[in-house]
């Protein structure tokens, strides 16, 4: 059962090619159309980032924000600069 499910997956995600985005203070929205098909996200960073994604959607848009942390004690935060990344919907 776990190996067809890791290769369903392996062709869901490579059902799609990456796209460079950019989000601006750190949020990127994006609207579906209507006869999208959309059933798995993926978002790359580079390695050097400290950054992480928060992703919020439903099946007709979709936001992600770029979040670093601040201390142990707090919450992470919204980064306030432009974020560059790869996005692919698949």
């Amino acid at each position: 059962m776990c190996d067809g499910v890791s290769e369903v997956l392996w062709l869901i995600r490579e059902s799609a090619q990456p796209k460079e985005r950019r989000a601006t203070n750190g949020m990127f929205q994006h609207n579906m159309q209507k006869d999208a098909n959309c059933r798995l996200l993926r978002v790359s960073l580079d390695k050097s980032s400290a950054l992480f994604p928060e992703i919020s959607g439903s099946q007709h848009r979709f936001t992600i924000r770029f979040l670093e942390w601040s201390t142990v004690g707090q919450r992470a935060v919204q980064t306030s600069n432009d974020v560059a990344f790869q996005l692919s919907i698949c």
